[in-house]
């Protein structure tokens, strides 16, 4: 694929523009020119000169992670601090770590707005930044696996990397828009609709999973009794065999994970994995299936049984690769096992901190091969920092993800940026009583439903159980998964798939 410019000199041009220049890398430098009065960007033929009058930043700037449309203005989002996180087959992985957004608008003040609707989006976006985990690198496709990437190497050859790119794991692919034309523990509400429509998208999902990453074997984790039995008796309907987590791991017998690899064992043999010698010119292996697995919120157990099957899959690799003897497990190298372990927990904890909004519970075992009493002591802190979070927080990190991925867009209108201050107002009067609900994209369709299936007796807890409150909050009504967009009063509401 074509590499990527590691770092830009940005200028400026009175209020003009902003332009955006390579740092000399070897690479052919084109630049980039932002004109903020008319929002058009322009790629530079090579080595265009500077203006005369462009002043340059002193900032240096990592990447650009795209453009964002609020109410007021359009914002350039830079990064400007980053974090080595590891090198993957010689190409560096880095953690955007800072980041500054950019107006177009000459009158707009990011630090100062003047409205208070594109005070609360930015602060959406700033939160959603500074929240967030989001790694890159240069010069490899960090959206695909290493088979898929192989399989692709002649098309992507000549290509650059957003070309290539999965867009289910790009995540800034929305904000980059923009820029390619320039290029050409309390238990929540649980509920369960029992529609055809969940039959249909369940098939769809693993023809989907069928299809990019081969035979599926499915491993369910959901408790068998309990506030979580009918979401088991609702999934068995479709999918018969699971694993029953709590039973078998009671009493802190997390030893007995054992268990469910001893029954996945001449599967994942079977399925084998992705094995390329660069001396040769065909891989000597390929992956031809995956361990599909799920509990309640997919976090805290899926981690750690995916966990255990990662050490069995490099156990397996590292001994037909003959760096581990017959019969040896890298449990007998505590140095490389506990590199091993804390990797893998880091990586659970990131993607927890982003869903759930702390690490992930049970790390314990994750990183000492042990479940300890401290580590219960912990889950419990954990867990009263999620019920926080997300009872009063998540809404406006929900709101984030929306802005930032392109699934609500404001409206360039001041009038409506008034309307979303009298609606904000309204729902924080009349609607929130415990929960903070997504207030761009409420989930009315959720809150209300009230066809077959099962709902436990909590009744919502966040809306007022009123179906009269949601008719006459007209934008409030709108469907949220309806394919192309739906118009609000406010902004326009994309697809998003919750």
């Amino acid at each position: 694929m074509k590499p990527l410019h590691e770092r830009l000199h940005l200028y400026t041009e009175a209020d003009d523009t902003y332009i955006f220049v390579p740092v000399d890398d070897g690479i052919e430098t084109r630049s980039i020119t932002v004109h903020r009065s008319s929002g058009d960007i322009v790629l530079n033929g090579p080595n265009t000169p500077l203006p005369s009058s462009a002043r340059r930043s002193s900032r240096t700037i990592h990447g650009i992670v795209g453009v964002i449309s609020l109410s007021l203005s359009e914002y350039i989002i830079v990064i400007t601090g980053r974090e080595l996180k590891g090198r993957l087959l010689g190409h560096d992985i880095y953690r955007a770590s800072d980041f500054d957004i950019l107006p177009l608008s000459p009158n707009v003040s990011v630090h100062n707005p003047q409205h208070p609707v594109e005070a609360h989006l930015l602060a959406l976006v700033s939160s959603h930044l500074r929240g967030g985990n989001f790694l890159f690198a240069y010069g490899w496709d960090l959206t695909r696996r290493l088979q898929a990437q192989w399989e692709s190497q002649e098309d992507a050859a000549h290509k650059s990397v957003w070309e290539m790119a999965d867009d289910r794991f790009f995540w800034n692919r929305y904000l980059q828009t923009r820029l390619i034309d320039a290029n050409a523990n309390q238990d929540p509400d649980l509920q369960i609709m029992d529609l055809q429509e969940s039959a249909d998208m369940m098939k769809i999902h693993l023809q989907e999973l069928v299809s990019i990453y081969g035979n599926q074997y499915l491993v369910n984790l959901v408790n068998h009794k309990g506030y979580e039995k009918p979401v088991k008796d609702a999934f068995e309907r479709y999918i018969t065999e699971y694993f029953d987590f709590h039973t078998e791991c009671k009493n802190m017998r997390w030893d007995r994970i054992s268990i469910l690899t001893d029954i996945l064992k001449d599967d994942l043999e079977k399925e084998g994995y992705f094995r390329l010698d660069a001396s040769e010119p065909e891989p000597l292996k390929l992956q031809k299936g995956v361990v599909r697995t799920n509990c309640m919120d997919t976090l805290d157990r899926t981690n750690v049984v995916q966990g255990a099957l990662a050490k069995f899959a490099i156990n397996k690799q590292l001994a037909e690769l003959g760096i581990l003897p017959a019969g040896a497990s890298i449990d007998d190298y505590e140095d490389f096992s506990k590199d091993f372990r804390e990797m893998w927990a880091d990586h659970g904890d990131a993607i927890a901190t982003a869903y759930a909004g702390s690490g992930a519970l049970k790390s314990d075992f994750t990183r000492t091969n042990k479940r300890t009493r401290k580590g219960l002591l912990e889950d419990g802190a954990k867990s009263l920092l999620r019920y926080v979070k997300n009872n009063y927080f998540d809404g406006a990190r929900q709101d984030a993800f929306d802005l930032v991925t392109g699934t609500w867009i404001p409206r360039k209108s001041p009038a409506s940026a008034i309307l979303l201050t009298a609606a904000l107002i309204f729902i924080f009067i009349h609607g929130i009583d415990y929960v903070s609900w997504p207030r761009l994209i409420p989930p009315t369709d959720v809150i209300y439903y009230n066809g077959p299936g099962y709902r436990s007796g909590n009744h919502g807890k966040g809306l007022q159980n009123n179906i009269e409150v949601a008719k006459r909050m007209k934008w409030l009504g709108t469907k949220r998964t309806r394919l192309g967009a739906e118009h609000i009063e406010l902004g326009e509401i994309k697809k998003r798939v919750d």
